[in-house]
C-alpha cells in the first residue's frame, strides 16, 4: 500500500478545522472519511500479500477523533477483510479474522460492536455450512407451516397492543373518523383492505357498545387479503370479543380472499340500507410497487360509494 499513514495524516489535517470546531455525531466526519480512504486504498493495493494486514496500522492518534471511534473503524475493517475471505472461500484465514473481530465485538456493546457481533455470528455459520459442519436446513428440519407461524405472530401482536396501548393511537384516530361519519346509521358495513392483527376493531366494538346514542342494529366487517386462514382466525377472535362485550347489535365477519388487482364491487355483497365505510390504514403506499393495483382499488372504492 502506498504510504497509507501519510495519506491519513493529510486527511486529518484537511478535516481538523471542521471536526474540531463543532460537536460531531458519535461516528465523526473524520472517522467516516478515514474509513472511506482506507477502503479505496485497499482496493488499489497489491494483491500478492499472503500475510494478514493489520488495519489499525494505518491510523495515528490525533485530537479530533476519539479512541472509541478509532476502535470502531478498525473493527469494521477487520470485518470487511473477513467477509472478503469468506467470499473467496479462504475459510482458514477467515476464521483467524473472525477471532480478532470476536475479541472486540459485543452483543451488549456500542451500536458498532453489536452490529459486528451479529455479522461475525452469521459468517461463522456460513463457513460451517460451506465446509459441511452444518447440514443444509432442508435435510434436518421440516418445513414450517406458514399459517401456524402467522397465527403465533398474531397472538404476539395482540399481547403487545394490550401491554402497549400507545401503539394503537393511529388506529384510534382512524376508527374515530369512521364513527363520526356513521352516527345515525343502523347498518354499518366496514370494509378493511389491509387488516393486520384486527385489534383496532376491538376499539370500534367497545365504542359502539357504550355509545348511548348508538342506533346501530348491524355491524358487518369485511376484510380483504390473501391468507384466508389468518383472516378467519382474526374473525373468530373478534366474534368472541363481541360476545364477551355483549354488544347490543348483530355482528358478522366476512373474508374475501383476493389480490387487489382482481377485486370487484360484487365481492362485497352490499345490501340495501347499509352505510359503507372503507378502512385502509397505511395500505395504499405498500401497493406502489404493483402497477395498476391502486387504480383498480380506487375504482372499486369509488363504486362502493363509502
Amino acid at each position: 500500500m502506498e504510504n497509507p499513514q501519510a495519506e491519513t495524516i493529510k486527511v486529518v489535517k484537511e478535516l481538523s478545522g471542521i471536526s474540531c470546531s463543532m460537536e460531531m455525531p458519535r461516528y465523526s466526519l473524520v472517522s467516516r472519511k478515514l474509513l472511506k480512504i482506507y477502503s479505496e486504498k485497499k482496493k488499489s493495493s497489491s494483491q500478492n500479500s499472503d500475510a494478514i494486514y493489520i488495519p489499525g496500522s494505518v491510523f495515528v492518534d490525533h485530537s479530533c477523533t476519539s479512541p472509541e471511534d478509532m476502535e470502531n473503524i478498525e473493527l469494521v475493517l477487520w470485518l470487511q477483510d473477513c467477509a472478503k475471505k469468506v467470499a473467496d472461500q479462504e475459510f482458514n484465514r477467515a476464521r483467524r479474522l473472525l477471532k480478532i473481530c470476536g475479541r472486540d465485538a459485543s452483543q451488549t456493546g456500542n451500536p458498532m460492536q453489536r452490529i459486528v457481533y451479529y455479522f461475525v455470528e452469521a459468517l461463522k455459520e456460513k463457513i460451517d455450512r460451506e465446509i459441511g459442519l452444518i447440514l443444509p436446513r432442508r435435510e434436518y428440519e421440516k418445513p414450517m407451516d406458514a399459517e401456524k407461524v402467522l397465527t403465533r405472530q398474531l397472538h404476539a401482536m395482540f399481547s403487545l397492543k394490550n401491554k402497549l396501548p400507545v401503539s394503537s393511537i393511529t388506529h384510534l384516530i382512524g376508527i374515530q373518523s369512521v364513527l363520526d361519519n356513521v352516527t345515525s346509521a343502523k347498518k354499518i358495513h366496514l370494509i378493511d383492505l389491509g387488516i393486520k392483527s384486527g385489534s383496532h376493531f376491538t376499539v370500534l366494538l367497545q365504542s359502539l357498545a357504550v355509545w348511548k346514542e348508538c342506533a346501530v342494529e348491524l355491524l358487518k366487517i369485511t376484510v380483504v387479503g390473501t391468507s384466508r386462514a389468518r383472516l378467519e382466525w382474526i374473525g373468530k377472535q373478534l366474534l368472541s370479543f363481541a360476545q364477551n362485550m355483549k354488544v347490543p347489535f348483530q355482528f358478522s365477519f366476512k373474508v374475501i380472499e383476493s389480490d387487489m388487482k382482481d377485486l370487484k364491487e360484487e365481492h362485497f355483497g352490499l345490501e340495501n340500507g347499509e352505510v359503507v365505510a372503507v378502512y385502509c390504514s397505511l395500505r395504499l403506499w405498500s401497493m406502489l410497487a404493483f402497477p395498476g393495483h391502486i387504480e383498480v382499488l380506487l375504482g372499486v372504492i369509488n363504486k362502493l360509494n363509502p
